[in-house]
């Protein structure tokens, strides 16, 4: 009904049902009715103890309170109680990216005229000059291609616009 995409459905079930498979396995309950807050917060903390990252138990969480906005609404339960645990401080990780003379190596390797070389050359280009993602990469069709810009259809089938550089267009152009 949300119109998400298939992979993060099935996330959200995995991530439920490992919460409905620890509240067997750990609190004996097999029903959602006698549910209360401590449950939860008894999660958070069994999750904590088995050393998991606060951005994965805040991910379960999400599932849960999903979940749970939708139990209320149809009336299976009364309270979303996951709603009323505190989302945990996630450590910031700081990203190491590619020097200017690794991004220049990798676009240099493929220097070759065969197909490959070029289509190759491309995608690094297209992901280095862009920063699109992997999906919006295999779903370009040249009706999307500009002279300037690229139209991608990102998360949530929204569509943006993204700006490309003069040597992107001359290798669009070559390949």
């Amino acid at each position: 009904i949300r119109n998400l995409s298939e992979r993060t459905a099935e996330t959200y079930e995995l991530n439920i049902s490992l919460f409905l498979r620890w509240l067997e396995k750990e609190m004996k309950v097999n029903e959602l009715s006698p549910l209360n807050k401590n449950h939860f917060k008894m999660y958070v903390v069994y999750l904590q103890r088995e050393q998991y990252q606060a951005s994965y138990i805040n991910l379960l969480m999400k599932c849960l309170k999903s979940f749970f906005n939708y139990l209320v609404e149809e009336e299976y339960v009364s309270v979303n109680y996951p709603k009323q645990i505190k989302v945990l401080k996630e450590e910031q990780k700081v990203i190491d990216t590619f020097s200017d003379k690794q991004v220049k190596e990798l676009i240099r390797y493929y220097n070759k005229t065969d197909y490959l070389s070029v289509r190759n050359k491309l995608i690094v280009m297209l992901f280095v000059d862009t920063g699109i993602r992997c999906t919006e990469l295999r779903q370009i069709k040249t009706d999307f291609v500009f002279d300037n810009y690229i139209k991608l259809q990102g998360k949530g089938n929204k569509w943006r616009v993204v700006p490309i550089s003069s040597s992107l267009q001359k290798q669009l152009l070559k390949y």
